[in-house]
């Protein structure tokens, strides 16, 4: 059982950290350009500006076993990230509306939260404790880069950027000089994200995020669902947003956690 849950936690873990990242694409205004393509540097400051602050909101969740990609886990989540201050919250809700589970990230502490088991782990979310729970023999920068990083191009300060065009329009590579990974991201006409690939980093090397179902909440674009696949094209999760508000002043307590009397603290 705790095993089993070890795996769901990695994975609303990943979830939560794609939410982070994907929080700084949710700008639909159109970038337009004139002349030739421009640089790396023009096009990565223009989307830099673009970010928003905080997003909020229910989804639909389908999540399968990260390891054999047996088992199918569905349930309801309300979302709470600010992308700027690196916080993340994701709650779990039953039938019942009960939170079963709770994952924070704040500062760069992991607080998992199991209802049922009456436990919970406050750990440092670094590449070492990543790497354990998930079951990954990666670890150093390429774990934090995936796990904590935006997968796009936040604080790739200090990288090589390549930015051209091919049938399928804008892509844009970025990758640390001192890593040997990278991100490959195909852009849409108005710079959407369609997918990115994570390139180089086995046995992470081959993942792939894809955007679809974008709507318009005001005159911000919001892709309504994120589906992830592993290198063997298999999908490892689906997440289709039922409300979602973006720029919403977010309550610090949010990321906050009082243990509930009896709640036994363990390490996952």
């Amino acid at each position: 059982m705790r095993q089993t849950r070890r795996l769901q936690a990695a994975s609303l873990l990943v979830l939560c950290c794609f939410l982070a990242g994907c929080s700084a694409w949710t700008r639909g205004r159109e970038i337009g350009f004139v002349g030739p393509l421009p640089e790396g540097s023009e096009l990565f400051r223009s989307l830099e500006a673009q970010k928003v602050t905080s997003l909020t909101g229910s989804a639909r969740i389908r999540l399968r076993n990260l390891k054999q990609l047996q088992k199918t886990v569905e349930f309801d989540a309300d979302i709470a990230c600010s992308s700027r201050c690196g916080f993340c919250r994701l709650e779990g809700v039953d039938l019942w509306g009960h939170v079963f589970f709770l994952a924070i990230l704040r500062q760069g502490i992991l607080t998992t939260y199991w209802a049922a088991e009456q436990a919970y782990s406050e750990d440092p979310a670094d590449a070492e404790h990543l790497g354990r729970i998930m079951g990954l023999s990666v670890s150093g920068p390429e774990l934090i880069e995936l796990i904590l990083g935006n997968p796009f191009f936040k604080g790739l300060g200090g990288t090589d950027l390549e930015v051209s065009r091919d049938a399928e329009g804008l892509v844009a590579k970025a990758g640390a000089a001192e890593s040997p990974f990278r991100y490959k991201v195909w852009l849409d006409p108005s710079l959407r994200p369609l997918r990115t690939r994570l390139e180089g980093a086995a046995p992470l090397s081959g993942m792939v995020v894809a955007y679809d179902r974008y709507r318009l909440i005001g005159d911000q674009s919001f892709p309504g669902r994120i589906r992830v696949f592993d290198g063997k094209s298999r999908e490892i999760l689906c997440l289709t947003y039922e409300n979602v508000s973006l720029d919403e002043p977010l309550d610090p307590e949010l990321f906050e956690f009082t243990p509930p009397e009896g709640t036994e603290r363990v390490s996952w």
